[in-house]
């Protein structure tokens, strides 16, 4: 049940979660925005910022909702770094034949999300940066720069501003030194799904690698990013997915 699942995280393993909009009787999500996406897996009432570990008002949040999806908010606790599925799984097998473990590992609408330790954006940026000018031509310009990796927009309605990263059209998947074309950064004001919840079209969100121990490890991002670059280079792809995440590209 999502309250179980609510209070498992807020008590288990620190992780502040918020109740997704959810649904209304006619099957239209509870914000009452027709264009919303995904429907129901948003914040609405309350929104992101009341994201809490206290287990009394996560209790209370869902005795109110029973059946209100489980929306985790990245960035304190825990962090994520997303690739469309096929890339996603390309990266799991190269992590795995090198020995380099994962934490715990989430699959929602043809996604894949990677669940890392909270990173310091200029050392993530700068080692993204690094990463795409090893791979570029000789004498070629690799636009984007180290302060790349923006704070993830908000919920609808509430913390709307312009995606930095998107200011330029992305360069073709694949490009040598090109940006990400379907890597996303889960850090502060974004969230993801958790189990369980439907999913909207691709199968319902769930754990390919669930979280275990107790407290949760968690890997650096670092030590994670030259694969997932390179795994998303090498399968073209973008994806939307569900969550909010900064696009590099």
């Amino acid at each position: 049940m999502p309250g179980e699942s609510a209070l498992i995280c807020a008590s288990r393993w620190h992780w502040p979660v918020v109740p997704g909009a959810g649904f209304l009787p006619n099957g239209n999500c509870r914000c009452g925005r027709l264009d919303c996406s995904p429907p129901g897996a948003h914040p609405h009432d309350p929104g992101l910022l009341a994201a809490t570990t206290d287990t009394r008002m996560v209790g209370w949040w869902w005795d109110r909702r029973p059946q209100a999806p489980v929306l985790l908010a990245t960035g304190g606790a825990v962090c994520a770094i997303s690739l469309p599925a096929a890339s996603a799984m390309r990266a799991v097998t190269e992590l795995d034949r090198r020995g380099r473990r994962t934490g715990p590992v989430l699959a929602a609408d043809g996604r894949i999300a990677m669940l890392v330790a909270p990173y310091e954006r200029p050392e993530l940026g700068e080692l993204l940066c690094a990463l795409m000018t090893r791979g570029a031509a000789p004498g070629r310009r690799r636009r984007g720069s180290a302060r790349g990796i923006p704070g993830e927009p908000g919920e609808p309605g509430e913390r709307e501003r312009p995606d930095e990263a998107a200011a330029e059209p992305p360069e073709p998947a694949g490009a040598a030194g090109g940006p990400p074309a379907g890597l996303r950064f889960h850090g502060p004001g974004g969230y993801l799904p958790l189990p369980p919840a439907p999913g909207h079209g691709t199968g319902p969100v769930h754990w390919l690698r669930p979280p275990r121990p107790r407290p949760v490890w968690l890997p650096r991002a670092a030590d994670l990013l030259d694969v997932l670059v390179a795994a998303d280079r090498t399968t073209p792809g973008t994806g939307t997915g569900t969550g909010t995440g900064t696009r590099l590209g």
